[in-house]
């Protein structure tokens, strides 16, 4: 399930799926209740590195600065003037999720896009926020970056100088494996900068029955 970000009146609102029909606020939980009663976990894939076109944010206060810029435009400010609410503003929306929602995770969507120089990164202040949430909400709860970066910093636990996320979305899996399924060969998707996809020659799945934290799959 994905939540989009292409409004600020969106930001806390949610979708099925990209270009699909939009799942109402009141509908969520009971998905996401009705999931738990039969075994799987449900993981929300949030987009906090940029907003799309038509919204408001920036009448509002500082939500973004020219200091950066990301493909979609003026970055989301994170170490700029004001930009202590603009972070407050973020996490209290993912811990919104976990929280009222009952969501066991969010995939933290293209978080090397997020400019941020401050001593703390917002991927550290968001995972000490959601750690501390957990035992409110009597069950572990996941974030997952999405990094073409791939940092280990990101999943090294905050004492030994990481963020402490719980994992990394691996980008480079996904694009090969969507190469060989589709045949495309341009783009990020298509590895233009992998071999033109020879990366992956064949790929095999298996349903491992691994399992998120609390015993769901």
């Amino acid at each position: 399930m994905r939540a989009p970000a292409d409004g600020s009146r969106r930001l806390f609102g949610s979708t099925r799926a990209a270009g699909q029909e939009r799942v109402a606020l009141t509908e969520v939980d009971g998905f996401v209740d009705a999931c738990h009663a039969r075994d799987p976990g449900v993981v929300l894939d949030v987009v906090y590195n940029h907003v799309g076109i038509g919204n408001r944010l920036a009448e509002f206060g500082p939500y973004f600065t020219t200091a950066h810029s990301t493909p979609w435009g003026d970055a989301v400010n994170l170490n700029q003037p004001g930009s202590d609410e603009v972070r407050a503003f973020i996490v209290d929306n993912a811990l919104m999720w976990l929280r009222d929602y009952h969501l066991d995770g969010l995939r933290l969507d293209v978080v090397h896009a997020l400019a941020d120089n401050r001593a703390v990164q917002l991927l550290e202040q968001l995972a000490s926020a959601v750690h501390a949430l957990s035992p409110s909400v009597n069950r572990e709860l996941v974030l997952i970056a999405e990094s073409d970066a791939n940092d280990p910093r990101l999943v090294t636990p905050s004492q030994a100088g990481g963020y402490g996320l719980s994992a990394q979305w691996s980008d480079d899996f996904h694009h090969a494996v969507h190469a060989v399924l589709t045949g495309e060969r341009q783009g990020v998707r298509g590895l233009a900068g992998c071999g033109g996809g020879r990366c992956l020659r064949a790929c095999h799945l298996r349903d491992d029955r691994s399992r998120l934290p609390g015993g769901r799959r």
